[in-house]
């Protein structure tokens, strides 16, 4: 789930809301400033500071639910608990040092052009396709 100003506040009842639907995890993801994101940023954007302190309660409400039986993972959470406390890989390229853009991944977007990563797919959302690798044939 991308965050926009519009979800802030609400993390607890969109957590709530995935429980009901069945779903076992959620990855809360901060907004990043490319593409679509950085043209509407009058419109969604907000302090991260304020996504944090949103985060950690969202956190809490799942360590919460957790203790309480109902089993639900916060996705980032995990992937860094991951890489910390274990010596497994993740396969999360934004996690590889050097980066795994174009080598462990690679985004294809909608029309068939595939990108180096999601933030690339981003940028070639406003035109900016120098991150372009090639596109899909059928």
């Amino acid at each position: 789930m991308t965050t926009t100003c519009y979800s802030l506040g609400r993390f607890k009842e969109i957590i709530d809301e995935y429980v009901r639907l069945g779903f076992n995890s959620i990855f809360l993801r901060a907004l990043n400033p490319y593409g679509f994101a950085k043209r509407d940023k009058h419109k969604i954007a907000y302090p991260v500071s304020d996504f944090i302190s949103n985060y950690k309660e969202a956190l809490d409400y799942i360590i919460e639910l957790n203790l309480k039986g109902t089993f639900f993972i916060e996705g980032y959470a995990e992937l860094l608990l991951t890489r910390i406390l274990t010596p497994f890989a993740t396969g999360f390229v934004d996690l590889q040092s050097p980066a795994g853009v174009g080598i462990s991944g690679v985004i294809y977007d909608y029309n068939g052009n595939v990108y180096v990563s999601d933030e690339a797919r981003m940028l070639a959302s406003v035109n900016n396709h120098y991150f372009k690798m090639g596109q899909a044939s059928a």
